[in-house]
């Protein structure tokens, strides 16, 4: 089925890609612009522009119709309890029993909730921290995620690591989730087996496999004059399979639930491409490859109620992988595995309260991993490597011309002592290129009383170093010692009939030598404690209905000369709930974030005041689906469904010399929604 695929490719590339250059003129000239005459033009071009758009997928659908031999469409998932994941110990193993805080967005979950990129689908993760500046268009590599309270994780892509040292949170390769197929969240310490730097945890994801020939095409429009246009071409011929996915978005001004308009653009083109090719019966080889780029336009600063201080953005990020694997036996497999990471992104600041300004960021993350899995006897499983990275920084705002490299061996056992205890037991030795070296242990102790009840109790140490910006930067500290420590979790996994599901986990982390930015104007060393608990609950109410709610509670004490929880950016407590239901033709999706005791930064020169509209909130998102037709599914996603006013980053600061203002907060987004249709053949 690629002849029709590529039909629409041509089609939509003449009738909105080709647009594309004309609109980023178009977008940046017209945010320049200050009189209403010329804001009627832009209206009135960006109208035109739809109009072409909307014709060229109207000929495609024209052209699709003809298409024979249309897919069924897909089934709903059962009720699953026991599915495998592999990030917890780099091997499968089902999810009741991989002795780790272990949570998975499926692809199931991913199209019924409509996720437009990875940020929106790691909100709903209990222990997952999501904070954005607004709408966060131009801020995408400071919105804040933080697992546990830490942001010391590692994004990984099908298990090879796409994070760079000292970039941020790379969400915008992910700013398209057609090439999806799950993602893997696993909270808590795992260094031993990742690297340094997955202090609070891992994000593994692992993209999607052709299992046939398969098109599809979306197309979703809605508030604030956002579209979006996506397709995904998925294939296998003889020992070859691939799956190809381009995405086009336009997103415009949004307005918050006052109903106050902030101005913001972004013109984003993202494009994947996956090729596997099955050399013979035990090994075979991929090539993996995303692109994001994009041309933006965003506010410098919220002044609440005044906006002042513009600023454009321009992304251009490439990530490749080459995988290699080899599976001679049951009980043998290796793992080889060269990367490539660029991330290149400029701002250029035309006023504000600072002035004039350009920044500039430049990295390029070259590395090599080798992985070999032993089956030793019926008891031990052997899990080894060797890992290599290499970041070359061109631009890191004031950080220029550095090259820092790290090599780490590891080494995990995996031994069943008996029928139902476990012991995992791992060491990590890191040489980063501008520290001594350090080690990483780790110790898992699992027990499976039954079938229907698992505990674990763990101890993982970690060795994070710190970041170039941190070392080297204008507010730099070339006497940071590294951060290293150590988290202690429990955890109980239990059954109570084959439709209820329950977990909970406890940790505390003790962190030394933790970098923060201190009352000097410069990054200093300091301890950090932080413990937290979390309780989930998952409920298969009928064959139509299941349901889910989890809270979690952190308690994370003050760094340094900062404040309890991150600032007070961490809330202390969250709740997360929803409810899926499928009947027929339909299917809904309704999920809330109840945000507890976010309070932000509450002493020194405005003690009490308010450093964010609300301290304790609560967030739905409702997603409904409609399936007209075997191959057509009509959808709409409304997000803050209640208008809940709200922000989740603020310059208010409590600090003199931070010179903030209570009420100086970036509001998020109000009601919004999405309307759009796939189709499938």
């Amino acid at each position: 089925m690629v002849l029709p695929g590529m039909a629409y490719f041509l089609l939509l590339k003449s009738g909105d890609f080709l647009l594309s250059e004309a609109y980023h003129y178009k977008l940046l000239a017209g945010v320049a612009r200050k009189n209403d005459k010329e804001d009627d033009t832009m209206k009135k071009r960006i109208s035109d522009r739809k109009r072409k758009v909307w014709l060229c997928a109207m000929i495609a659908s024209a052209v699709i119709w003809q298409v024979p031999g249309l897919s069924q469409a897909a089934e709903v998932d059962e009720y699953e309890l026991d599915q495998l994941v592999v990030t917890a110990t780099k091997t499968p193993v089902k999810q009741f029993e991989a002795n780790a805080n272990v949570s998975v967005i499926t692809r199931d979950n991913i199209e019924r909730n409509h996720y437009p990129d990875l940020p929106s689908a790691l909100r709903n993760v209990p222990g997952v921290t999501i904070n954005t500046y607004g709408a966060g268009v131009g801020y995408e590599y400071s919105n804040m995620i933080r697992i546990n309270g830490s942001d010391k994780i590692v994004i990984l892509v099908d298990g090879v690591r796409i994070t760079s040292l000292g970039v941020g949170f790379p969400g915008q390769l992910f700013s398209s989730m057609d090439n999806v197929e799950r993602i893997e969240v696993l909270k808590g310490s795992a260094s031993t087996l990742y690297g340094s730097d997955a202090q609070g945890g891992v994000i593994n994801i692992i993209t999607r496999k052709a299992a046939e020939n398969k098109t599809n095409l979306t197309i979703k429009s809605g508030s604030y004059s956002n579209e979006t246009y996506s397709i995904m071409n998925s294939g296998k011929s003889d020992e070859y399979s691939w799956v190809v996915t381009l995405q086009k978005d336009n997103i415009g001004n949004y307005k918050d639930a006052h109903s106050q308009e902030v101005r913001q653009h972004a013109n984003k083109d993202h494009a994947t491409f996956k090729l596997t090719k099955q050399l013979d019966a035990a090994s075979d080889l991929t090539f993996n490859y995303e692109q994001y780029k994009a041309d933006k336009f965003y506010k410098n600063t919220n002044l609440y109620p005044d906006l002042y201080g513009d600023r454009f953005g321009q992304d251009d990020n490439y990530s490749w992988r080459i995988i290699y694997n080899y599976n001679p036996s049951s009980d043998l497999q290796n793992k080889l595995v060269v990367f490539n990471n660029v991330y290149d992104y400029g701002s250029k600041n035309t006023d504000g309260p600072w002035g004039p300004s350009n920044n500039s960021i430049y990295v390029k993350t070259t590395g090599f991993q080798e992985q070999f899995t032993k089956q030793l006897d019926s008891q031990h499983l052997l899990t080894t490597g060797f890992d290599f990275t290499q970041d070359k920084i061109s631009a890191m705002y004031s950080v220029k011309g550095k090259t820092l490299t790290n090599r780490s061996l590891f080494l995990q056992d995996q031994w069943n002592i008996n029928s139902v205890l476990n012991l995992t037991t791992g060491i990590r030795y890191d040489s980063p290129s501008n520290f001594e070296s350090g080690t990483s242990l780790k110790a898992n102790l699992g027990y499976k009383q039954d079938e229907n009840t698992n505990y674990y109790i763990s101890y993982n140490e970690f060795f994070v170093t710190p970041t170039p910006s941190q070392l080297y930067g204008t507010y730099g500290n070339k006497d940071l010692k590294p951060n290293d420590g150590n988290t202690i979790e429990a955890g109980i996994s239990h059954k109570f009939d084959p439709t209820l599901t329950g977990t909970f986990h406890i940790f505390k982390r003790t962190s030394d030598n933790k970098t923060y930015f201190g009352a000097t104007n410069t990054y200093q060393n300091a301890t950090e404690h932080a413990r937290g608990w979390d309780v989930q609950l998952s409920k298969e109410l009928s064959k139509q209905f299941n349901a889910f709610v989890g809270y979690t509670y952190a308690n994370i004490d003050p760094t340094g000369t900062g404040e309890p929880n991150v600032d007070g950016y961490i809330p202390k407590g969250v709740w997360n709930v929803g409810m899926n239901y499928q009947q027929d033709r339909y299917a809904a999706q309704l999920q809330g974030r109840g945000i507890v005791d976010k309070v932000g930064q509450q002493r020194d020169a405005f003690p009490n005041s308010a450093f964010f509209p609300e301290t304790t909130y609560w967030v739905w998102d409702l997603a409904v689906n409609y399936q007209a037709a075997k191959d057509i599914n009509l959808f709409i996603k409304v997000n803050n469904l209640f208008d809940k006013y709200y922000a989740e980053y603020s310059n208010a600061s409590t600090r003199a010399y931070w010179d903030g203002h209570p009420g100086e907060w970036w509001p998020n987004a109000g009601r919004n929604f999405q309307v759009g249709v796939q189709y499938s053949f």
